[in-house]
């Protein structure tokens, strides 16, 4: 408990010395000699601390904003990872072009915060990765998040999350008062694309999941040549390292297991779970879907369904072309001003 106090003081401390006194504080990226201090406020800062949750645990998070953006009622993004990413690095690669999400975000005014799931990334791994489900992920990173909202003095808090756990994280955090709204590319809901089908539904993948010792799927560069086959080269180059994560690179097997717990007789036929992996009728915080067409994992159905039984209010946007991974798309998702992000941003600043 004096561990977690003194953990929890210490972040305290750190984020008052970067509001009030910037240059106390060692971050990256500091101004070299002789820019003036306007240029000095608006450059993006990086910082990166474990976010003690409770239980002994705690969860990594990086986090990027203009310090000029502390000085006015603050907005705080949380980005939640997907599936299979070995931690939220992959939301800082490709500096200085429009595929980095952390920059983007930050260059426009918000605190971003890229998190790590529990037992991914930089966090500590469990002994049995099977207990590591998306309600268990959900809670860790709400306990997160809402530190992170303390400390910041946000006003608002957004949840962006992508493809299967990413996107279920979010809609159970949108039951959450607090959430002032959830951004999800590629939803997992109910209707799924023949890939999804194949990787998701068959009972052989599930019996050979659950057979992986520790609970822990390995992870090897091959994992993601299918989301990343439209992203520029130089930009796939830099997220598959970063989708890997630090060693050893692997997930837990929970979140994967979970769509098999809702299947039917006639999913594989049908390409339909007979019930959804995260209910969202009582999710109340504004939401914005985005669904790329055609996604071979999710489908354009399953995202007109999940916006059809959402509890609050809820929008969806189909992009023609986007793949699975549009985050990384080249064109669509290039800049403040592409397919991808027009809408997020959009969003973010009428709610």
């Amino acid at each position: 408990m004096a561990k977690q106090f003194l953990s929890s003081l210490s972040l305290l401390v750190f984020v008052a010395l970067s509001v009030l006194l910037p240059g106390c504080v060692a971050q990256e990226n500091e101004p070299v000699a002789g820019r003036t201090e306007e240029l000095h406020l608006t450059e993006v800062k990086r910082s990166s601390f474990d976010i003690p949750i409770g239980h002994g645990d705690s969860v990594f998070a990086r986090v990027a904003y203009r310090p000029v953006d502390l000085l006015h009622p603050r907005q705080l993004v949380v980005l939640v990872p997907g599936t299979l990413a070995n931690g939220g690095g992959y939301y800082d690669i490709a500096s200085g072009t429009g595929y980095n999400t952390m920059e983007l975000l930050a260059n426009e005014g918000y605190i971003v915060a890229a998190l790590d799931l529990l037992g991914t990334g930089e966090n500590e791994r469990f002994e049995d990765g099977g207990v590591l489900g998306t309600e268990v992920a959900a809670d860790a990173v709400s306990r997160a998040a809402r530190v992170l909202r303390l400390l910041f003095l946000a006003s608002d808090v957004f949840v962006y999350g992508e493809t299967g756990l990413g996107s279920n994280i979010c809609v159970l955090l949108a039951r959450e008062p607090w959430v002032s709204g959830i951004i999800v590319a590629s939803p997992f809901y109910i209707q799924f694309g023949p890939f999804g089908v194949a990787q998701l539904f068959d009972p052989a993948g599930a019996a050979l999941l659950q057979s992986i010792p520790g609970g822990y799927l390995p992870l090897a560069p091959e994992t993601f040549g299918p989301v990343l086959f439209a992203a520029p080269p130089a930009v796939a180059a830099e997220a598959i390292p970063a989708l890997l994560g630090p060693a050893p690179s692997a997930v837990p097997v929970a979140p994967l297991l979970e769509p098999f717990e809702h299947t039917g007789p006639d999913s594989i036929a049908t390409g339909r779970l007979a019930t959804p992996i995260v209910t969202v009728e009582s999710a109340i915080a504004p939401a914005l879907f985005i669904q790329g067409n055609p996604d071979p994992v999710g489908s354009v159905e399953g995202a007109e369904e999940l916006v059809a039984d959402y509890g609050g209010d809820a929008e969806l946007v189909v992009i023609a072309g986007a793949t699975h991974l549009m985050r990384f798309d080249a064109v669509i998702s290039d800049g403040p001003t592409s397919q991808f992000w027009s809408p997020i941003l959009e969003f973010l600043e009428t709610h």
